[in-house]
């Protein structure tokens, strides 16, 4: 899960989340997307107008914390930032590094908020 640093994890026992901590969110992998764009690209023609659908297990990060929880025998907790804090905490370690990279990550950190918290 490569939105998770699980060093900060095991140090803090925190996951730091800047939007709903209860909102299922379907995770996938980045290196499973990978392996599939690497085969479609491979061999076009055997994917030709085909559709792959990559999917996840809903859970909330609540239920993430509680199973990293329990895995790993310490306490997990969720931490709920503001779009701002969390990405002024992904500037420091250099992962923002353009005033338009800053404006879209929050804007869509604030759209996630706004129409998943609802659902």
């Amino acid at each position: 899960m490569q939105n998770l640093s699980f060093d900060t994890i095991m140090t803090t026992g925190k996951i730091l989340t800047p939007f709903s901590t209860s909102v299922a969110h379907g995770f996938v992998d980045l290196t499973d997307v990978a392996i599939v764009a690497r085969k479609v690209i491979l061999d076009p023609q055997t994917h030709n107008l085909a559709q792959y659908e990559l999917v996840g297990q809903n859970v909330t990060y609540e239920e993430v914390a509680r199973i990293i929880g329990r895995l790993s025998r310490r306490d997990v907790s969720c931490e709920l930032l503001s779009p701002t804090e969390f990405v002024g905490q992904l500037q420091a370690i250099g992962e923002v590094q353009s005033e338009f990279a800053e404006d879209s990550l929050i804007r869509m950190l604030v759209y996630y908020d706004r129409w998943y918290a609802s659902l």
